[in-house]
């Protein structure tokens, strides 16, 4: 399976569930969403090394297909995603690496916008199944009356 994350305790709880499950991971693509880039993949490998875990983490998309996200984004995440513990950053190695195109098959797991997803279909990689957290449904959004980020 293929984990798309953008920060946020959605996120860390997803992967949390998965490692105790010993779900097999080829990867886990750190997106840009509730938090930048280089914040979201800095605290998912600090999460998987502290769940013990020696899956990869990839950068992914830290813009959307039309073009850059939109500042002032939900502040629930904090700068480091777990509520503003900018420690959590200095202490983890963030991964330098970006996922390739058609690094995607079989499963993903997205708990992000699409954009990855749709680019590694876009080329052609071999995706059975998607399974994505987004949206809500008993309150509106975080970005327009309707649309939550990831749905956004």
């Amino acid at each position: 399976m293929h984990v798309v994350v953008d920060g946020g305790l959605d996120d860390a709880v997803a992967l949390c569930v998965l490692t105790g499950l010993g779900v097999p991971m080829a990867q886990v693509v750190a997106n840009e969403g509730s938090v930048s880039l280089p914040a979201t993949a800095a605290v998912t490998r600090r999460l998987l090394v502290t769940l013990g875990s020696t899956v990869p983490v990839r950068l992914g998309s830290g813009t959307g297909l039309g073009g850059p996200y939109p500042d002032g984004r939900d502040p629930f995440h904090g700068l480091d995603a777990f509520g503003g513990r900018a420690d959590l950053l200095a202490e983890a190695a963030a991964p330098t690496d970006h996922v390739r195109d058609l690094a995607f098959a079989d499963t993903v797991f997205c708990g992000a916008a699409l954009t990855c997803v749709a680019r590694a279909l876009d080329a052609g990689a071999p995706v059975t199944e998607v399974v994505w957290m987004g949206g809500a449904v008993a309150m509106g959004g975080n970005m327009t009356a309707a649309a939550e980020f990831n749905a956004w």
